[in-house]
């Protein structure tokens, strides 16, 4: 469905599907949200990271960590030099850096109250063969652009509110 929109990334080095497929290997939970999942509704503005809001159990965190170390993972300095395992753990977001692109891990991103709240209201969605995350629903993605009240965002909201109005007028 997706794949091409997906695989079709010149200007930056973001491989999204390199990083969702190692992600479903290791069958970790989680939500795509931010300007990827914006991209998979069918946003046709660019994003430059994967962002994503994992399920906290445990097991779950060890299955993200495999998956961070077969993306060769390197946690981005901010601030805390902790263990990365250690941060995840404790539920700390960590951005990343992999040889596929940025990844960032939001446990509760803005607008939101975490994994069970955004998957309740997410899709699976078929971004490639053998590849369906969970997608934050597109109501979501605006709402945390919104609360979230960054300049680059409000860029955006135009074409998001578009996009959302269109697709209640498809449903309709």
């Amino acid at each position: 469905m997706n794949e091409q929109r997906l695989s079709n990334w010149p200007e930056w080095p973001l491989e999204p599907l390199a990083i969702l497929r190692v992600l479903e290997r290791h069958q970790v939970r989680y939500v795509v949200i931010g300007g990827l999942a914006a991209v998979i509704h069918g946003s046709p503005l660019p994003t430059y990271d994967i962002d994503i809001t994992p399920e906290r159990s445990k097991t779950n965190i060890h299955a993200l960590l495999a998956a961070l170390a077969e993306l060769d993972a390197l946690a981005l300095p901010a601030g805390d030099d902790g263990d990365p395992a250690d941060l995840l753990e404790a539920g700390e977001d960590l951005s990343l850096f992999t040889p596929s692109g940025y990844l960032d891990v939001i446990f509760a991103p803005s607008g939101a109250r975490g994994y069970r709240d955004l998957a309740s209201r997410s899709e699976r969605l078929e971004v490639a063969e053998g590849v369906e995350p969970h997608v934050a629903d597109l109501r979501d993605v605006i709402h945390s652009k919104q609360t979230l009240g960054r300049t680059r965002d409000q860029g955006q909201m135009t074409a998001l509110l578009t996009l959302l109005e269109m697709r209640s007028a498809a449903s309709v």
